[in-house]
C-alpha cells in the first residue's frame, strides 16, 4: 500500500506547499516571480540533466561542484583577453575533459564512482583557487553577462537553452539506441553486456555528457553573476542529486526521465524562492533542502519495492 502511495507523495506536498506560501506571501504567483524563479532555476535544471545520465547508469558524478567553479573561473579569465564568446566555448572544455577522465575511470578500472568523482572534484576545487587566489574573478570581458540576462521574444535565453537541451535529452534517452544502452547498463549491466551493450563506452558517454552539460550551466552561472567565482556553486552535485531524484530519477538505476528531471529542479527553485520571500535563514534553508533530500530518497526505495 505504501508502496502505491509513495509516488504521489512529493507532488501533493509541493501542491501544498505552493498554496500556503502563496495564502502567506502573494507575490509568490506574481508573473515576476515567476519568471525570476524559473531564470534563476535554468542553471541548477542543466545541472540536474547533466546529472541525470549518470544516475540511470546506476552511477553519479560528485565531481560537478568542481567542474562548476573551475569553469566559471576560467570562462572569466579567458573573456579578459580572448573575449566573451571564445572564453565561453573554451570553458566548456573541462567539464567535457574531467567526465571523460572519470567515466574512464568507472567504466575501465570498475572504480566506484563516488570515489572517482568525489576525488575529481577535490581536483577541480583546488585548481579553481590556485587560479583565482582564492578571490573572485571580477574583471570580465564586454558582455559576459549578456548569456544569462538577454531575452528572445520575451523568453529569458537560459530558459531557451534548457527547453532545447531537455528536448535533445528526451530525444536521445527515448528514441535512440543510445537512450536504451544507457538504460540498460542501470537496470543490469551484466546482462547489458551480455545482450552486446557496449557497456563501457556507454558508461563514460554518460559521464562525458554530464561534465559537458554541467560545464555549460556553470557559464550561465558565472553570466549571473558577472565575475568567476572559485566557491560558489561547489554544491551543485547535491542540488543536482536532490532536484532528479525528487523528479522521480532512481539512485538505483534504469529508471528516469527528462520531464520529471526538470520538475525536481523546478521544486527545488520554488522553494528556495518562498524561504527567501518568507525571509528563513541561509542555514534554515540548508536544513530543509536536506529534509526533502532524504524524503525523495525514502520514497525512491518504496518506488523501488513496489516494482518487486
Amino acid at each position: 500500500m505504501i508502496a502505491r502511495i509513495a509516488p504521489w507523495i512529493l507532488p501533493v506536498v509541493a501542491f501544498l506547499a505552493i498554496v500556503i506560501v502563496a495564502t502567506i506571501e502573494p507575490r509568490y504567483l506574481s508573473t515576476e516571480n515567476l519568471i525570476n524563479v524559473v531564470r534563476q532555476a535554468s542553471p541548477l535544471a542543466i545541472f540536474t540533466l547533466a546529472q541525470t545520465l549518470p544516475l540511470l547508469t546506476r552511477g553519479l558524478d560528485l565531481s560537478q561542484g568542481g567542474v562548476v567553479v573551475v569553469t566559471s573561473v576560467s570562462a572569466a579569465l579567458l573573456s579578459q583577453s580572448l573575449g566573451t564568446p571564445t572564453a565561453f566555448l573554451i570553458s566548456l572544455l573541462v567539464g567535457t575533459v574531467s567526465g571523460l577522465c572519470c567515466g574512464s575511470l568507472v567504466a575501465m578500472l570498475r572504480v566506484t564512482p563516488l570515489i572517482v568523482t568525489l576525488g575529481m572534484g577535490s581536483v577541480l576545487s583546488g585548481m579553481a583557487l590556485l587560479l583565482s587566489n582564492g578571490q573572485p574573478v571580477s574583471k570580465v570581458g564586454a558582455g559576459f553577462s549578456d548569456l544569462y540576462y538577454a531575452q528572445l521574444a520575451g523568453i529569458p535565453v537560459p530558459v531557451l537553452l534548457v527547453i532545447a537541451l531537455a528536448l535533445v535529452l528526451y530525444h536521445v534517452l527515448g528514441r535512440t539506441v543510445t537512450g536504451k544502452y544507457i538504460r540498460a547498463v542501470g537496470s543490469n549491466d551484466r546482462a547489458a553486456w551480455l545482450s552486446g551493450v557496449p557497456v563501457r563506452f556507454t558508461t563514460i558517454l554518460s559521464y562525458v555528457l554530464c561534465g559537458a552539460l554541467t560545464s555549460l550551466g556553470a557559464v550561465l552561472l558565472a553570466a549571473r553573476i558577472s565575475s568567476g567565482h572559485p566557491t560558489v556553486g561547489a554544491d551543485t552535485s547535491l542540488q543536482a542529486i536532490a532536484a532528479a531524484v525528487i523528479g522521480g530519477v532512481s539512485l538505483f538505476g534504469g529508471r528516469g526521465t527528462v520531464l520529471g528531471a526538470l520538475l525536481g529542479a523546478l521544486f527545488l527553485g520554488l522553494l528556495s524562492n518562498a524561504l527567501n520571500l518568507l525571509n528563513v535563514s541561509s542555514f534554515s534553508q540548508m536544513m530543509v533542502i536536506g529534509a526533502a533530500i532524504v524524503i525523495a530518497v525514502v520514497i525512491d526505495r518504496l518506488r523501488l519495492w513496489g516494482r518487486q
